[in-house]
């Protein structure tokens, strides 16, 4: 068990920062998000799951949610795919699970 920490919540619909939230320490927390596995959180992480993803499902997956312009996927997957490439999460992962719908 450690200490509480805190971390402000990302507001999708305005963009910007919003309200702060309060994580108390219990048994199991559990973090989720594409940039989650950035090296400087890895320390925070008993046990880490990457969910690999093939790129065409993600595109498809983005596309469905009908919630941004071709333009703004267009800039995040390529951000997504910068990330994937250059920090691998998958190697900081103690379980990766497949997601190949191949």
């Amino acid at each position: 068990m450690g200490r509480s920490t805190r971390y402000q919540r990302y507001n999708w619909e305005t963009g910007c920062l919003g309200d702060w939230v309060e994580v108390k320490p219990e048994e199991i927390q559990l973090v989720e998000g594409v940039y989650t596995f950035r090296p400087e959180l890895q320390k925070y992480y008993d046990f880490s799951i990457f969910v690999a993803t093939p790129q065409s499902e993600r595109l498809k997956r983005m596309i469905s949610r009908q919630q941004n312009s071709s333009e703004w996927i267009h800039r995040w997957m390529a951000a997504e795919d910068w990330y994937l490439n250059t920090v691998n999460p998958k190697d900081a992962a103690n379980l990766i699970l497949s997601e190949d719908n191949s």
